[in-house]
């Protein structure tokens, strides 16, 4: 698995470590796009857009990566549904000051770039945390301040049907086939391994999988998804929807 964060968009994805139909290690190449990252694969040096999701420039030109599904939700969340996760440590050896942003106020000064990527959207301020359902090449946008306090709603984009469940510190998404499409559901997050529940019975963890009920051990399609600073979202898929209550 590679697991890769850009500290310019705010973007984490997480994706199956395979290039030229082989295993490959994939690194940091030191290039951006509209200040996103862009990654390269060891086996060939092709080049991947993070946000982008595909090869860009290099034998695997096109190729699109299969995603892993990744939260990003803050400690206390997290150390809630798995008390028992373990930490890396920053006792590497090597002095890093990891506790240091290194960008000063970039991810509060919605005017301060590095790399000014285009096009800007102003619908939304551009550093503004969002949560993002991703298409080919359209987004649908979904604002962590409509998920206060925990909810979940059914949603339709580009074709397909959605649940799209959280709260202000976390928000996840998963297809909606039409085994799961006469449930409703409701968030249900408090301190246990359950983040939200159905009239059926069943409770599912954040990663969508069904851990009491009827159902226990079937797992939802994870949605093609990003938490993001708005301005990446709107730079890579133009005009994106927002969605409103």
């Amino acid at each position: 698995m590679t697991l890769s964060y850009c500290p310019l968009t705010g973007t984490a994805f997480g994706w199956e470590s395979s290039s030229d139909n082989s295993y490959s290690t994939f690194g940091v190449s030191g290039l951006l796009y509209n200040a996103n990252l862009i990654l390269y694969d060891r086996n060939t040096d092709s080049f991947w857009s993070q946000m982008l999701l595909k090869c860009v420039n290099g034998e695997q030109i096109g190729n699109i990566p299969t995603l892993i599904d990744v939260v990003e939700t803050n400690w206390k969340t997290w150390k809630t549904l798995y008390p028992n996760t373990k930490l890396l440590s920053s006792d590497t050896g090597i002095y890093r000051p990891y506790g240091t942003y290194p960008y000063g106020n970039y991810k509060t000064n919605h005017d301060s770039f590095l790399f000014t990527p285009s096009p800007l959207n102003s619908a939304l301020p551009n550093k503004q945390r969002v949560f993002a359902l991703l298409g080919r090449d359209k987004s649908k946008v979904y604002k962590f301040s409509t998920f206060q306090d925990g909810l979940a709603i059914k949603n339709s984009f580009d074709g397909k049907d959605y649940l799209i469940v959280g709260n202000e510190n976390a928000i996840t998404a998963f297809e909606l086939t039409q085994n799961f499409s006469g449930l409703n559901f409701e968030f249900d997050f408090s301190n246990s391994e359950t983040f939200f529940k159905d009239d059926e019975g069943n409770k599912w963890s954040i990663f969508g999988k069904a851990i009491e009920g009827p159902r226990k051990g079937i797992q939802l399609t994870a949605a093609k998804k990003v938490t993001s600073m708005w301005f990446a979202v709107a730079a890579f898929y133009p005009n994106p929807i927002i969605y409103t209550e």
